[in-house]
């Protein structure tokens, strides 16, 4: 949880160096946003049962879930940045005082992407 809040404000800091404005977080406009949600929590769903059968569920779930999400992510294009790509990295990656907290390879991929979502979305300037 401190790494998601140090992100997060870190995130907002850096957005307001570069000029932007946090209040431009209200003029984004998310099209196709169920899929977001709904991606993630087929990756999260808890199984009543275990064994073989839910092994097999729980995968279908998960592979399932990487086409909404990749359909979210295509529908914005203008979201995407350098948090998107995965690079090769240690499995637990250790991030010490005052965070104390061990990161994996989706952490960094999911920590970036915000970061990079809230600091380009404070500095853009709508249209509308």
């Amino acid at each position: 949880m401190r790494l998601f809040l140090t992100a997060m404000l870190g995130s907002m800091i850096a957005g307001y160096a570069v000029g932007g404005r946090l209040g431009n977080l209200e003029r984004l406009r998310l099209r196709w946003w169920g899929l977001a949600p709904i991606g993630l929590a087929m990756q999260l769903v808890p199984l009543p049962w275990s064994g073989e059968g839910a092994r097999a569920v729980a995968l279908g779930l998960l592979v399932a879930s990487y086409p909404m999400l990749i359909a979210f992510a295509v529908r914005h294009p203008r979201l995407a940045g350098p948090g998107d790509v995965l690079m090769p990295v240690a499995d637990v990656i250790p991030v010490g005082p005052p965070i104390n907290q061990v990161m994996s390879a989706g952490d960094v991929v999911a920590y970036g992407g915000i970061i990079w979502l809230i600091v380009s979305t404070q500095g853009l300037a709508f249209d509308r």
